[in-house]
């Protein structure tokens, strides 16, 4: 996620992500704007008649009906998303949530177990008094990782010290925004650790996420700043504390075999790391082996600068306004994680196009109809960008029709932006593992022929808004500076499809990607094997009859894939502005319904906008609003 800043009196400032102070954006954009549709558009100009609450509940109507299905190609996305929501659940439930309890469980144990002398040896040059400081805050931050994981969350509080350990404990499981820890001693985001998307199914499903993500989020921090409220003494102890980690797993040859396998899981399927690795920690060290520990945090600085081993994605909270000469907003987020949020290119592609990587805008408050751009903000005083918008990723990608919606919404309008899309353009080239797969067939997609190019953006949107849905919990949040063998139902004649050829023959390409990586292919063998047949099908001027119950059956066998749940609107947070007190939201509505001749279809419906940061969005609560939505004042 990324965020914006604007400026305020220093009693009021919030600390805000990667840039400076940020006050309250100009008033029209503080609170976020309207929530506005990409357009959806109808096959052959005919009007949408209803919406659905999903794609499959659309064509399971047609079926009930005794309607012919046109499938379109949004269906056949959500086909991807659907398979790729089993495989991530089942390299949840089989791979990653049992290796990460015990990887929890056995290092707790490894430090309980630590006598403060051996720690002490372990550690560069510190003083016993910083040793058992450091000791005594890893075993209470695995003590409060433990706590998380517990789903009776009174027992698992019970279970804490009284004091910071259990005030941290509230703080995450109340995930109400921007607040100092108690255990830390500064500010963290306490909202991002809201469970979102499947995590909300069931409470063991919740706890892994908040414990998951407070392991990925928590930074360790080498150098000191008032600009995120890490005192000199913090980041030297931090450090310190960093250090006996790393050399407690590396002392163990099961912690560090979990590690490694838990890290080899998470970067492809979510992305590389994006701080210090322990092996980082380890030549340090090795290159000082008297040094102090404000010694050690200044070398491993410096080792991040001249590696290129400083963070892509701001993913900590910094005040700009008070960062001390000579350091950048990298510096002072350069640090460790335990187990580390994932690096995405899409995610660092819209850091380096907010500020504090771009400037000023050179458009005016707002443009000639009155409205000001979606991504302006107020920080410091001066009209900056403060937030991206998903169109600018399509238009990195190729979408003519995104950059000159772009461009007539004053988007480009910031002092160096067109470097900062040049730079950004070249990261999503640059993308590797799972999020690159994604961002080739999405720019495969958008160069490919289209029967109706506005609903092939929207369907990309809604595409890429369901992988950032998928990846949730594991995606590094941004701030910016502050099937055979089915019984077939009775014939529906007039079955089609819509034509679009090269976008399912890269689909299957994506597929085929994902099968070499999947622990269990299943998912993506049965889904491939369709797409087959759908792109021999879209090579045809007219589905043969065998090819027609083929296509009235596809949703049925779309829906066995995504294990019998059918898809709904969902929601998601991509982006966060902690001094104006907003996230980005990402979303898909009701599906539209389209028609082509006799056959009926549905598009997937894309929507952007603002939230409160206290109050982000899960599923529950957008389904809640579109049902207001839908009922009117």
């Amino acid at each position: 996620m990324i965020a914006a800043v604007v400026s305020r009196p220093r009693a009021r400032r919030l600390l805000a992500c990667a840039g400076a102070g940020l006050l309250a954006a100009l008033p029209a954009l503080a609170v976020g704007g309207a929530p506005g549709a990409a357009a959806v558009q109808t096959v052959a100009g005919t009007p949408a008649t209803a919406t659905a609450p999903g794609l499959l509940t659309l064509y399971a109507r047609n079926r009930a009906e005794g309607i012919p299905n046109y499938v379109t190609e949004d269906l056949l996305l959500i086909g991807y998303s659907l398979a790729a929501r089993e495989a991530t659940k089942a390299l949840e439930d089989q791979a990653i949530r049992p290796r990460f309890a015990d990887f929890i469980a056995a290092l707790a144990t490894g430090l309980a177990a630590l006598p403060t002398a051996t720690a002490a040896a372990q550690t560069p040059d510190a003083t016993p008094a910083v040793t058992a400081q450091a000791t005594q805050a890893n075993r209470t931050y695995l003590a409060v990782l433990l706590a998380l994981l517990g789903t009776d969350q009174a027992a698992a509080r019970a279970a804490l010290p009284a004091g910071p350990a259990s005030a941290e404990f509230d703080l995450v499981v109340a995930a109400q925004g921007i607040a100092p820890s108690p255990l830390w001693g500064y500010p963290l985001d306490y909202g991002q650790f809201k469970p979102r998307g499947r995590y909300t199914e069931d409470p063991a499903l919740a706890a892994y996420f908040r414990a998951m993500r407070y392991a990925g989020a928590l930074l360790f921090p080498v150098q000191g700043s008032a600009a995120t409220g890490v005192t000199p003494e913090t980041a030297a102890r931090m450090t310190v504390q960093a250090l006996q980690l790393v050399d407690v797993i590396a002392a163990d040859p099961r912690l560090k075999e979990q590690r490694d396998t838990l890290e080899g899981l998470l970067a492809w399927h979510f992305g590389p790391a994006d701080d210090l690795s322990d092996a980082d920690l380890g030549q340090v060290r090795a290159a000082h082996p008297d040094a102090a520990p404000a010694a050690v945090a200044q070398a491993l600085l410096a080792y991040a600068k001249t590696h290129g081993h400083q963070p892509r994605i701001l993913g900590g909270l910094v005040d700009a306004d008070r960062l001390e000469p000579g350091l950048t907003t990298r510096d002072v987020l350069t640090g460790w994680r335990l187990l580390p949020a994932r690096y995405s290119a899409d995610s660092a592609a819209f850091q380096r196009l907010v500020y504090d990587a771009t400037g000023a805008y050179q458009g005016g408050v707002a443009d000639a109809d009155g409205t000001a751009p979606f991504g302006l903000a107020v920080i410091a005083g001066q009209p900056v960008k403060g937030y991206p918008t998903y169109r600018e990723l399509l238009a990195l990608l190729g979408s003519e029709q995104a950059a000159a919606q772009l461009k007539q919404a004053g988007e480009e309008r910031f002092a160096g932006y067109q470097e900062a899309a040049r730079d950004a353009r070249k990261m999503l080239d640059a993308a590797a593992g799972g999020n690159g797969a994604h961002l080739r067939f999405l720019r495969d997609a958008l160069a490919a022929p289209a029967t109706d190019r506005a609903a092939r953006d929207n369907a990309a949107a809604a595409f890429w808004t369901w992988q950032r849905y998928l990846d949730v919990l594991y995606a590094k949040q941004s701030y910016t500076a502050s099937g055979k063998g089915l019984e077939l139902d009775p014939a529906r004649p007039g079955a089609t499809l819509e034509p679009s050829t090269d976008l399912y023959r890269a689909l299957g390409k994506l597929v085929a990607e994902q099968q070499r990586q999947a622990p269990d292919t299943a998912p993506w063998q049965a889904f491939g094997t369709l797409l087959e047949r759908v792109v021999k099908i879209s090579e045809q001027h007219q589905p043969a009859a065998d090819d027609q119950a083929f296509l009235n059956d596809l949703d049925r066998r779309l829906l066995a894939l995504g294990g019998g749940t059918a898809d709904a609107p969902i929601v998601v947070d991509i982006h966060v502005n902690p001094a104006a007190g907003q996230v980005v939201e990402e979303a898909i509505a009701d599906a539209v319904v389209v028609t082509q001749g006799k056959a009926r279809g549905a598009r997937l419906s894309h929507r952007e906008f603002k939230q409160p940061l206290d109050q982000r969005l899960d599923d529950a609560g957008w389904r809640a609003r579109l049902a207001a939505e839908a009922k009117g004042p």
